[in-house]
């Protein structure tokens, strides 16, 4: 089985000049823990939930002062579409990664995939549903 079967395709990218509060907010309205970042229109990196705990409301840092690009996982881990799901996972156990950025032949953002899509549900049968649409 391929990335491109388990992948979610839908998948919010915020600017690196964002606030953290909007990039907060895009969070609670795609249901997700984790945004790509561009900047210029290159993805330059990943912005999740944990980022914003640790790097800002940890440290205090007024949330619609703070910017994105300030507090984002730099660089981007990435798995390409046509890749076998088993590499993939292996590459979220070495770098524990709850959440993969997907690229396409192009290095274009395709989609993301979750931890949560490579559990199969007991009972289950076929691709389960996104983590965002759960």
């Amino acid at each position: 089985m391929q990335v491109m079967d388990l992948m979610c395709r839908d998948f919010t990218a915020v600017p690196s000049t964002a606030s953290v509060q909007d990039a907060a907010r895009l969070m609670a309205g795609a249901a997700t823990d984790c945004l790509a970042v561009t900047e210029d229109g290159e993805l330059i990196g990943s912005v999740s939930s944990h980022d914003l705990a640790v790097r800002v409301l940890a440290h205090g840092r007024e949330a619609s002062r703070s910017r994105v690009g300030d507090v984002l996982t730099p660089g981007v881990t990435y798995c390409r579409f046509d890749e076998e799901v088993d590499t993939a996972a292996a590459l979220m156990r070495r770098k524990r990664l709850a959440t993969l950025l997907v690229l396409d032949q192009h290095s274009q953002l395709v989609g993301t995939l979750f931890l949560g899509d490579l559990a199969p549900t007991p009972g289950a049968t076929g691709r389960q549903a996104p983590a965002a649409a759960r």
